[in-house]
């Protein structure tokens, strides 16, 4: 951020599982890319440890919680805890995975879940914890959504307070350069 006068001292990278995209595949390069610079990222900075942070939400509970559901309350917090302990799982999985495989950048990935709305509960963490510097992937979409970076990226970039570093994947090539201006494939 431009307002930001001393240098960065933490880092958090927002992590999706990519056992859960549409395109798992394209989802997972993402994820070793957006990883991979956090790394480079944080030892440029000096940074020893960064906060892995995924943001999980069981799917319907919304629907699920109402008066006029068919399922107990018991039912309901079983399914909750079915998702918390999967999420769990994968988390502490992708971070050992992670740490083994970028293990030469000298930085240490530490996990950090939450349950809620990425938009909402990141944020939230952000502050909390005072993070300098939030990295996160966005997905590739064509045409006039292209442009924007995404719908959670989006919300991050209005509402965190603290500087961004957007991953997109691999072989997207820019729309617009960094000046908004024609890039220079699309300049000749």
């Amino acid at each position: 951020r431009p307002d930001q006068s001393v240098p960065a001292s933490s880092i958090a990278v927002a992590v999706d599982n990519p056992e859960t995209a549409a395109h798992k595949a394209d989802a997972e390069q993402l994820t070793a890319s957006l990883m991979q610079q956090t790394a480079a990222l944080a030892q440029r900075l000096g940074i020893e440890a960064v906060r892995v942070m995924h943001a999980w939400s069981p799917v319907g509970i919304h629907f699920l919680e109402h008066p006029r559901s068919m399922m107990s309350k018991a039912e309901v917090e079983a399914y909750v805890q079915e998702w918390e302990t999967a999420s769990s799982t994968w988390l502490e999985r992708f971070i050992s995975d992670t740490n083994n495989r970028l293990k030469d950048y000298g930085v240490r990935f530490d996990p950090f879940l939450i349950q809620g709305e990425a938009r909402i509960v990141v944020v939230e963490s952000l502050k909390k914890a005072g993070t300098d510097i939030l990295v996160l992937g966005s997905a590739n979409r064509q045409g006039l959504p292209g442009l924007f970076v995404g719908n959670t990226a989006e919300t991050l970039m209005d509402q965190a307070h603290c500087s961004l570093y957007v991953v997109k994947p691999t072989g997207l090539s820019a729309i617009l350069s960094p000046a908004f201006g024609p890039t220079q494939a699309q300049a000749s």
